[in-house]
């Protein structure tokens, strides 16, 4: 039965949170060296195409938190391909990271909390936390679509192939996400 071989599932397929370092060990075996010459050829050093690589396995373990992987070998470069397009973006708004002197930092620190008042200060972390709290009141679904299309800049077609669901299933889930999130911030 050579169709029953085809249908069996590479442990990226059937990846969950159960196993995450059977799956890291299995990343590293299959895409380090791939991804260190990938990055090695964009980046200045070879510390920073590691380091980008290491995050690569970091992200593809975060998004376990959301579910299992359906099609982890085109995650593995599409967080490739947005870690350098965000490192590009950077570089681009930011120019070359330079550590700061420590008095450049304690400058930097004094600046942004200068003119705020203790009481401006509470009332922005009551604000982070009732936002946060109503993020929690989501179903898990909901909820980490909402992030990675927030937080991780995941466009609405590679959440919904990575749900295995419709571009306007995933909105949808978004929409209900911030209709959640503007009802609770305006009723409080």
């Amino acid at each position: 039965m050579a169709n029953d071989s085809s249908r069996q599932q590479s442990p990226l397929r059937l990846a969950t949170r159960d196993a995450p370092s059977a799956l890291l060990a299995h990343l590293d075996s299959r895409y380090r060296l791939a991804l260190l010459a990938y990055f090695g050829r964009r980046v200045r050093s070879a510390a920073e195409a590691e380091d980008l690589t290491q995050d690569v396995f970091e992200r593809v373990l975060r998004s376990l938190e959301h579910g299992p992987i359906l099609n982890a070998e085109a995650l593995v470069f599409r967080i490739a391909v947005n870690l350098l397009r965000d490192r590009a973006r950077k570089v681009r708004s930011h120019g070359v990271e330079e550590p700061l002197p420590s008095e450049a930092v304690a400058d930097f620190a004094d600046a942004l909390t200068e003119g705020l008042s203790p009481e401006r200060v509470v009332l922005g972390e009551r604000t982070l936390q009732e936002a946060l709290s109503a993020l929690d009141e989501l179903g898990e679904r909901t909820r980490a679509m909402f992030h990675l299309y927030r937080f991780e800049n995941l466009k609405v077609r590679e959440i919904a192939e990575l749900y295995g669901i419709s571009v306007s299933g995933v909105e949808k889930q978004i929409s209900r996400a911030l209709l959640h999130l503007t009802r609770r911030m305006h009723s409080k």
